[in-house]
């Protein structure tokens, strides 16, 4: 199937939550799946080639400082 969106493991229980709030510090909006039953998981949106890059530079900082 075709999706605008990737979802993306990132630890345990409720760190889906914690890269969320990093992420927004740093500008980038995604959305935390714990809520939907997938929880250390979050969802990031496909947006512009300099949204995408913001958003992966971003997740690397936040990733890289856990």
């Amino acid at each position: 199937s075709e999706t605008n969106f990737v979802a993306v493991p990132v630890g345990a229980e409720g760190s889906d939550a914690a890269v969320a709030k990093a992420l927004a510090e740093r500008g980038v909006a995604i959305n935390p799946l714990g809520g939907w039953g997938l929880p250390g998981v979050i969802r990031i949106s496909f947006g512009t080639p300099a949204e995408n890059a913001l958003c992966v530079h971003a997740l690397r900082e936040v990733l890289s400082s856990r």
